[in-house]
């Protein structure tokens, strides 16, 4: 029996204005799989004449409708197929100017969803049967509101909605596959696209954009290995991967880069951490970092380690009294400005302080010859004020490091605190408050009581304990 709707587009169809230079309206309704064989016979439409195509009535057809009756409208149920070529289709030139109409469950999917009714689109539609099963999961992918020309897009959309994401880029997938876990078993995002979608579909598009050839068991933490050491290939040399080739796709690099920047950024940022951090376990990535450049690494930001990596080298150069004063400020500066920079925060920023002090020591390191008490104020509210704000700014970060300290970096920045005190209390505090006391013993030595317009000659260093 043919449903109300069935025969509510039909007749709509041949109600229809008719094409610019069309006299009339010839419909083809295809039905490949004859589910409408017998009920096709029950209709019946006002000045419409059915045509049922068997086999072997083609000629008689293509004679009644291009000699016998050249004015009159007919609807040619077709359940019939051919190869790709149709050669042996005896109607394919009228099907060409005329219509096409499709009933099948699939058909009615496809002109709701907006799909492309070719053939390549009509084999993708049937591979999403059970998703398109559920009305919430179709509805979910209508909101999307795009026209399907192609099978990529439709693939990349019904993962994004079994992914439970508003994203709807390929990106948007692999990120939130990744983000679900890396251990298949308990990975939802990656069940549901088994259970509802295509999950060869969705390994043939990581393979495609990253470079990723899966594996037999298709481990996800390889996957992750791969995209993010392809990523930082984009900015680190070769000689410093040597080793983790096969993690590497040379013509994927900017597709990686781009995705793992994008989720540096985005809301799933956290599990994006956890991934790296499980990477940098597996690949032993610290020890490498720890055995390249300061310069190679500043160019990279892919891992948390990069920045552990560059602190250490710093801070323990710092303990041991070394401290490069350009080469510290640059690189903070440079780690400002890129991913995971929150993470080691105060650990940067207390370094970045110990630089400034040590400026501050090579700037003045003759000391401050002065002899004047209203000179060394002026210095100090001019210029020697700086050091107690560097010295201040240096252990409100320390302080909180200690609230959340890092194993791999608390000793280090420890140790800095003696030299930070060496260049505060031990040079700083004993050069301006001698400048200061050996100003005023020369004052008073001369009889001078007063100065800088009759006040009284005290100078308010701070105090620390």
């Amino acid at each position: 029996m043919l449903s109300d709707t069935i025969k509510s587009r039909l007749t709509e169809r041949f109600a229809a204005p008719l094409p610019e230079f069309h006299k009339r309206r010839i419909v083809f309704w295809h039905d490949e799989d004859s589910e409408f064989a017998e009920a096709v016979d029950e209709l019946a439409l006002p000045g419409v004449t059915l045509v049922k195509l068997t086999g072997r009535n083609n000629f008689a057809v293509k004679k009644l409708l291009t000699a016998d009756d050249l004015a009159g409208d007919y609807l040619i149920y077709d359940p019939l197929t051919y190869d790709k070529e149709h050669k042996d289709d005896w109607l394919l030139d009228i099907k060409l100017y005329g219509e096409e109409f499709r009933a099948d469950l699939v058909s009615l999917q496809m002109e709701e969803l907006l799909v492309d009714p070719s053939s390549a689109m009509r084999k993708t539609m049937k591979l999403y049967a059970k998703f398109l099963d559920n009305k919430d999961r179709k509805a979910k992918l209508k909101k999307i509101g795009r026209t399907y020309q192609t099978p990529l897009q439709l693939h990349i959309d019904v993962m994004a909605v079994l992914c439970g994401i508003n994203g709807d880029t390929a990106q948007d997938v692999i990120i939130a596959v990744l983000s679900a876990g890396l251990e298949k078993e308990s990975n939802t995002a990656l069940d549901s696209i088994a259970r509802f979608g295509n999950i060869d579909a969705f390994w043939q598009l990581v393979q495609k954009l990253t470079g990723y050839v899966d594996s037999e068991d298709r481990r996800l933490s390889e996957l992750a290995s791969h995209i993010l050491v392809t990523a930082l290939s984009q900015t680190m040399p070769a000689s410093a991967l040597r080793g983790l080739e096969r993690f590497i796709a040379d013509p994927c690099k900017a597709y990686c880069y781009q995705l793992v920047h994008e989720w540096q950024r985005g809301e799933g940022r956290d599990g994006l951490a956890e991934v790296c951090r499980y990477v940098e376990r597996e690949l032993r990535l610290t020890d490498r970092f720890d055995k390249t450049e300061v310069n190679v690494l500043l160019k990279s930001d892919t891992f948390p380690a990069i920045n552990e990596s560059i602190l250490k080298r710093f801070l323990t150069e710092v303990g041991e009294r070394v401290i490069k004063v350009e080469s510290i400020l640059g690189a903070v500066e440079n780690r400002r400005a890129v991913a995971w920079y929150d993470l080691t925060e105060d650990y940067l920023e207390s370094l970045y302080y110990i630089a400034k002090m040590q400026g501050f020591y090579l700037a003045h390191i003759d000391g401050f010859h002065i002899v004047e008490p209203v000179k060394v104020w002026r210095l100090y509210t001019k210029d020697a004020y700086e050091m107690d704000s560097h010295y201040r700014h240096f252990y409100f970060c320390f302080g909180n490091t200690l609230k959340s300290p890092s194993a791999l970096l608390e000793d280090a920045l420890k140790k800095c605190s003696d030299v930070v005190e060496g260049l505060y209390r031990e040079w700083f505090l004993k050069q301006i408050t001698g400048a200061y006391l050996q100003g005023t013993a020369a004052n008073e030595k001369a009889g001078a009581a007063r100065f800088g317009g009759g006040q009284r000659n005290h100078l308010h260093l701070p105090q620390h304990d």
